[in-house]
């Protein structure tokens, strides 16, 4: 299942949590979450064991459809083209002949289950969105594919109200090289969910400098202000505020 316990963690009279590799992501859960992920696993595998045997074949065509799909905002057909990859992709994955694919093909199939996963973001099927965006991880491999999902995952921790995972999930995406314009907004977000203003000050200054305009920043900005009160000036003598690229306000 791509499920790897690494610690369990009790101290501080806190109950017991495990941190485990999840999909190819680290996470800390608390027991009942751990057993839900376990027990939900199973029912996808039970799931796929009663699906039909016949033959399965995937037309990547349909990858630039989606794609285009999603970019007009037609979640609905984004879904239609490509929910019906998702069990059969987790099936494949663990067959000898799924690990025998080339890279270039392990890339199209991990784009595309995040594609899936977004349309299901922007559908609010936050559950079904993460399961995709996880069996992409795994397809990705950290190759170029790979930091969309993770960012795609962010975003669904932040909405959970999980800021500190999504700032785990969104410095990976941008390791990884994800959009700095799109990532680095909501990463000064989960950064001030944590009351961290400081560091999401220095996020909105990359994202201005990434090409993010100061318009779409302002109320983030706002919030950072007034956490940081007097002390905004003194870092300002440090750190001067960057100048928005190609004249954007």
């Amino acid at each position: 299942f791509a499920i790897r316990p690494l610690e369990l963690r009790v101290a501080g009279g806190h109950p017991p949590r495990v941190v485990l590799s999840l999909g190819g992501v680290v996470e800390e859960l608390a027991l009942p979450d751990f057993r839900e992920v376990i027990h939900e696993a199973v029912r996808r595998e039970e799931q796929g064991a009663r699906q039909p045997k016949g033959p399965f074949s995937i037309d990547l065509s349909k990858v630039p459809l989606a794609e285009a799909a999603l970019a007009r905002g037609d979640f609905a057909e984004t879904v239609e083209l490509l929910s019906p990859w998702a069990g059969p992709l987790s099936m494949l994955l663990r067959t000898p002949q799924g690990q025998k694919l080339g890279s270039d093909a392990k890339q199209t199939l991990a784009k595309a289950l995040g594609l899936l996963g977004a349309a299901h973001i922007e559908q609010g099927s936050h559950d079904v969105a993460e399961e995709v965006l996880r069996l992409g991880i795994q397809w990705a491999q950290d190759g170029l594919a790979s930091s969309d999902l993770f960012a795609s995952l962010g975003r669904i921790a932040l909405a959970r109200e999980q800021p500190g995972q999504a700032i785990g999930l969104l410095r990976r995406a941008l390791s990884l090289g994800g959009k700095k314009m799109a990532i680095l907004p909501e990463l000064a977000r989960s950064f001030m969910e944590r009351e961290r203003a400081l560091a999401a000050l220095v996020c909105l200054d990359e994202a201005v400098v990434a090409g993010v305009s100061e318009e779409d920043l302002s109320e983030l900005r706002a919030q950072v202000r007034a956490r940081l009160g007097e002390g905004l000036a003194a870092f300002r003598e440090l750190v001067p505020q960057p100048v928005p690229i190609n004249g954007a306000d």
